[in-house]
């Protein structure tokens, strides 16, 4: 997880903490990442472990809750695209269906430009795409989501950011545990995000603000929203 940075200072991300313990949508409760422990578990958690190639890209990711595995990822790198493919056990049938499929389109400098999603597993096949567009400091400041099979959901995120340095781009991707995306707008920014908002066809929701506290090389070291800490990060910095 270690690169070079472009001020010339190597940093490396080694610890992110959140203070909060989150819940998914069936009541399963489950931790905050580590990058350089193994995924910390609670009682009946979910952690992730993760697979590379001989280049270090990561190439498959395994999801378990608790001890079970319950789902995994595969990870193909083509050129100028990356394919991510998930795929879920069902029970019922006792075997592996390819649920979800995610292609990132990428620009000769290795930033997305667009992402289609394809999902297998809805009543009806459900595709949509997202467009990037960037300042010129590299960072995400629109992603516009369309749907070809569901008009209804299509909508837009709006980002402004600071002038310090992005933890995130370090690692080159994410692994937040409840979250099926490997590589998103979180990975391509150089600068951390303050201000955001999201606007749906028929309405749009008001910015909300982020706020950081960062160490001498520019990182954040903590995350706040509305004056309470959320997050902390550790580095190795030389």
């Amino acid at each position: 997880l270690q690169c070079d940075s472009e001020d010339g200072k190597n940093c490396r991300l080694t610890r992110i903490f959140s203070q909060n313990i989150s819940y998914d949508y069936s009541g399963r409760v489950y931790s905050s990442q580590q990058l350089d422990f193994e995924n910390e578990i609670v009682e009946d958690g979910l952690n992730k472990v993760m697979e590379y190639d001989s280049d270090n890209r990561i190439i498959g990711i395994r999801e378990y809750e608790g001890r079970y595995l319950f789902q995994y990822f595969t990870i193909e790198y083509l050129p100028a695209q990356i394919v991510q493919r998930k795929y879920m056990f069902n029970a019922d049938m006792e075997t592996t269906i390819n649920s979800h499929e995610t292609t990132f389109s990428l620009n000769s400098k290795g930033k997305i430009l667009t992402i289609d999603r394809v999902d297998y597993i809805t009543p009806m096949l459900s595709k949509g795409r997202e467009t990037y567009e960037y300042d010129n400091r590299g960072n995400v400041i629109k992603i516009v989501f369309v749907s070809e099979t569901h008009p209804e959901t299509n909508l837009t995120h709006e980002f402004e950011y600071d002038k310090k340095l992005n933890p995130f781009r370090l690692v080159g991707f994410q692994i937040i545990l409840g979250s099926d995306d490997i590589f998103s707008y979180q990975t391509q920014n150089r600068n951390n995000i303050i201000r955001r908002r999201t606007i749906y066809p028929d309405f749009e929701l008001p910015f909300s603000e982020t706020r950081y506290r960062y160490n001498e090389q520019g990182y954040p070291t903590h995350f706040l929203s509305n004056s309470s800490e959320i997050e902390t990060f550790e580095y190795d910095c030389i």
